[in-house]
């Protein structure tokens, strides 16, 4: 397929590209800036400008959306507009171009369990799909409008569209000294179950999105097969969360954001841990 990915100047979008490519896809890779990191560079395109976004993506089989603010700022609006905006326009020059699938990056922040809510926890582990809360940051709003404007594309265009809820996403080689592991008791931990992704599980679970059929409107988590932390599951929550139901009897370091719904859609499997570093 011919696929284009916005964003791929970014730290996801050059793992995506290069996943892409080695798949046999030709990619054409978008962003505001250049990067040494994607070979054959990258054209640049505002997709805050709808009609720079259509000529972008025309001839385009599939897209993945990766262009966003990558977490909230001040003002919030320099967050949630942008956004915002460049999905409703990505999906808007799907429709006009007839590009039947569109894969889009959400994330863990679209359940609300983030400022200004940050002292409420999941009430149920693993952290599933459907375990939402109540929001008004900028950055969590603007993932789960994400979210919203896809089911809708979906529902009235017949779009593929899979959104993916990312947790903290890795540079491999070097997950173990950037994603605070070992601080179980805090409350980003509690609040994300303990999850982590690398960036190259990410680019695999991207091609699967767009190389599956059949899947109509999606979202699931993507995250790694276990937690940041050196405790057992069990014994994790036994001692930081000993509140939180279980939905089932946890094994081993399992991850606590659950991912079967990817594995079941999607086909996606996690191949890449912290314990390897």
């Amino acid at each position: 397929m011919h696929v284009a990915v916005t964003g791929a100047a970014g730290r996801v979008g050059v793992w995506v590209v290069a996943e892409l490519r080695a798949a046999g896809h030709a990619v054409l890779a978008l962003d505001r800036r250049d990067s040494p990191d994607v070979d054959g560079g990258v054209r640049q395109v505002d997709l805050a400008d709808p009609e720079a976004t259509r000529l972008a993506l025309r001839g385009a089989d599939a897209v993945v959306h990766l262009a966003a603010v990558p977490g909230p700022v001040d003002p919030p609006w320099s967050t949630f507009d942008p956004n915002v905006t460049t999905t409703y326009h990505v999906l808007e020059a799907a429709r006009a171009e007839g590009i039947g699938r569109v894969a889009m990056a959400s994330s863990i922040w679209a359940y609300g369990y983030n400022p200004p809510a940050e002292d409420r926890l999941p009430p149920r582990l693993p952290l599933a799909e459907d375990m939402i809360v109540p929001t008004t940051n900028c950055y969590g709003l603007s993932k789960r409008l994400l979210e919203a404007l896809g089911r809708e594309y979906a529902a009235a265009q017949g779009l593929q569209v899979v959104c993916m809820r990312y947790p903290w996403v890795g540079p491999p080689g070097r997950l173990r000294a950037r994603g605070s592991f070992g601080d179980d008791g805090g409350i980003w931990g509690r609040a994300e179950a303990w999850s982590y992704v690398d960036a190259r599980d990410v680019a695999s679970a991207c091609r699967l999105a767009v190389e599956r059929d059949g899947l109509g409107f999606l979202v699931c988590n993507i995250g790694a097969a276990d937690t940041k932390s050196t405790l057992p599951s069990a014994e994790l929550v036994a001692a930081h969360r000993p509140d939180a139901a279980l939905l089932r009897e946890l094994r081993g370091h399992e991850a606590l954001y659950s991912i079967e719904r990817a594995r079941q859609h999607l086909g996606y499997e996690p191949r890449h841990t912290w314990r390897d570093e």
